[in-house]
């Protein structure tokens, strides 16, 4: 199956992917009303969200790599929408929370802020979130991030990426892991009252 990318925020649903696929027809495989949702390690498609995308038509001289517009879904199934891909690449803060908590490896790019104060929060965050990465797979993610938001070069960004995925499988397993060990922590009202009652 060819791997697929989401670019999702504010205002864009795009959908990457390295082969073009044909659409599902009647006759396959059509969904029960009575079945069950899917759950993260079920991989759900476009289709199962009922969504129709539209190719643009985008390719690269190679013909390998097609984008698709995607409609805009309800809050309650972007989850589910980004449970579809392999890779997700987010802009925000509110994306970036939905990324975590999906689980899939994922780039943010982070909202731009005077005098360049975004980079140290930048540089912040990859410290917490990449702490429990191996070395090789810490320094490439680390390089892609920071030529992706323009911290460095981005003449940088093709073979910082090109290292990055040189890790994949371990890319896939620490998404996984920091996704768990992010959803076994107290949620924000509980912490506040904890930290206000001492």
């Amino acid at each position: 199956i060819p791997p697929t990318l989401w670019l999702c925020g504010q205002y864009t649903q795009v959908e990457v992917s390295a082969k073009r696929q044909e659409p599902r027809t009647k006759n396959q495989e059509p969904r029960a009303e009575n079945q069950e949702p899917r759950t993260k390690n079920q991989e759900p498609s476009t289709q199962d969200l009922g969504l129709r995308t539209r190719n643009l038509g985008l390719r690269t001289q190679d013909s390998s790599l097609i984008t698709h517009n995607v409609p805009f879904v309800a809050q309650e199934d972007f989850d589910l929408l980004l449970w579809c891909a392999d890779v997700l690449w987010v802009r925000g803060e509110d994306s970036l929370a939905r990324a975590l908590w999906a689980g899939k490896p994922f780039v943010w790019h982070i909202y731009p802020q005077a005098e360049q104060a975004h980079h140290a929060k930048l540089r912040a965050w990859l410290r917490h979130y990449a702490a429990t990465f191996p070395a090789a797979l810490h320094s490439a993610y680390v390089d892609v991030h920071l030529a992706w938001n323009g911290v460095t070069s981005a003449d940088e960004l093709s073979s910082a990426w090109q290292r990055l995925m040189t890790q994949w499988g371990e890319w896939q397993a620490h998404s996984l892991a920091r996704s768990a060990h992010f959803a076994q922590m107290p949620d924000l009202a509980s912490r506040l009252m904890n930290f206000v009652t001492k």
